[in-house]
């Protein structure tokens, strides 16, 4: 009688794994799409990655388990996930490595060069060994793995022996929108003598406030002496 319950708590089982696995592709799908996309930044959106193929390697075991039994396929296959996960995690960190590697001996990236990756724009804070760091206009720092640089079309700025960068902090009334104040921040600047007007400056928010914004400005110049000059320009244009 035992032997035929668990045979039949078995064959109910295996009809359940397709709509429990559909269950679940749903459910994922509706935390990423409603929660994870919303509410999480770029690098907490690529630990839900992970966190999915823990769940569907979870999910593959049980379904083993309900079919197999404590067979010696079982534990073989069971054995041979476990590997290929390690695997797959090691592999996640090596080819970020692998392709800061390649794109390091194919170009150069420094701190301060413009960078712009799809809907990523900004300057780049730190150059990693496995990523770049890249300070987005509204403040934000981002994590950009090299695995998703390589073979990608984006955008960097170059700084050469005659260009100088320089940057400055500004604190403005909001009296306009920000991309209006933006905008009027960038058309001063390129208008100010001394200026390399083929280099874009970049402009972002450091700190926000009910009335007022911080700005951390980079721009870039031909030579320093005109550095006071185009602080003064964009400070009583605003």
């Amino acid at each position: 009688m035992k032997e035929l319950l668990n045979f039949e708590l078995s064959e109910l089982l295996m009809l359940l794994i397709i709509p429990i696995g559909i269950m679940i592709y749903f459910i994922l799908k509706l935390v990423k799409l409603n929660i994870v996309n919303n509410r999480f930044n770029y690098r907490q959106q690529n630990y839900f990655i992970l966190i999915e193929i823990f769940v569907w390697m979870i999910f593959g075991i049980w379904t083993l388990k309900v079919t197999l039994g404590n067979t010696d396929y079982y534990f073989l296959i069971i054995t041979s996930i476990l590997l290929l996960f390690l695997l797959l995690i090691s592999w996640y960190v090596v080819k970020d490595f692998i392709a800061g590697v390649i794109l390091k001996l194919s170009d150069n990236y420094q701190t301060g060069q413009f960078f712009r990756l799809n809907n990523i724009k900004g300057s780049i804070a730190q150059v990693n060994y496995l990523h770049l760091n890249v300070n987005q206009e509204n403040g934000e720092i981002i994590k950009v793995p090299f695995s998703k640089i390589l073979g990608s079309i984006h955008h960097k700025s170059f700084l050469d022996d005659k260009t100088k960068q320089n940057k400055f902090e500004i604190t403005i009334d909001k009296k306009e929108t920000l991309d209006n104040t933006k905008e009027k921040i960038r058309r001063t600047i390129l208008l100010s003598a001394g200026v390399n007007i083929n280099k874009e400056p970049i402009i972002i928010i450091k700190n926000t406030s009910e009335n007022n914004w911080t700005f951390e400005i980079t721009y870039f110049i031909l030579d320093e002496e005109y550095c006071e000059i185009i602080e003064n320009n964009v400070k009583t244009s605003l």
